[in-house]
């Protein structure tokens, strides 16, 4: 959707990760098949399994809105919000040395659990760098996505490290995938 969770714009981190968390589950309640754009690689309408693309711009304002709607009950009467127990001092520094422009890209939830709604006692914090020496488009689709196929993956809470290699595996893939749909336009 375009939405960086890093860019909270002067939110206190747990605020703006649980706002967040908020305005998708509220959205994920909702009928999202009027932003299908399209079926992905040629799968058949109503198959098992199907999947679709979605609509980013109208779905984006969904999003906002919805992101809208959660702040303004919350002005009335914010819920409790459970903070972290560890202090984390994070900095980021960037340097893009002689290259025209900085490929490279970075991410840091230290409000990871927060951000997904994870509740099972284990604080979680998610820090990553992307290195965009090929180009950048892969550096940014893995910025975007691979925090939340962690996540979202079924291993998270038993085996981390199986969750880590299979949502890197997945991310690869759909980036895989975005790409040959692209080459496909394009042709």
């Amino acid at each position: 959707m375009g939405f960086r969770a890093d860019d909270n714009r002067d939110a206190p981190p747990l605020l703006a990760a649980s706002l967040i968390h908020a305005a998708i589950s509220d959205l994920l309640q909702t009928d999202l098949r009027d932003f299908k754009k399209q079926h992905v690689e040629g799968e058949e309408a109503g198959a098992p399994g199907a999947a679709f693309l979605l609509d980013g711009g109208p779905l984006q304002h969904f999003f906002f809105n919805k992101l809208w709607d959660v702040c303004c009950k919350w002005q009335k009467q914010l819920p409790p919000l459970k903070p972290l127990e560890r202090y984390l001092q994070i900095s980021i520094h960037a340097t893009r040395n002689s290259r025209r422009k900085m490929e490279d890209r970075h991410i840091s939830l230290p409000e990871f659990n927060q951000l997904f709604g994870m509740t099972d006692g284990v604080e979680r914090a998610y820090f990553a760098v992307f290195d965009g020496h090929g180009g950048v488009d892969a550096a940014n689709y893995a910025a975007a996505h691979l925090h939340f196929n962690i996540a979202h993956h079924k291993e998270i809470v038993k085996n981390p490290a199986e969750a880590l290699k299979d949502s890197f595996q997945k991310t690869d893939e759909m980036f895989l995938s975005k790409a040959r749909r692209e080459e496909d336009v394009g042709a």
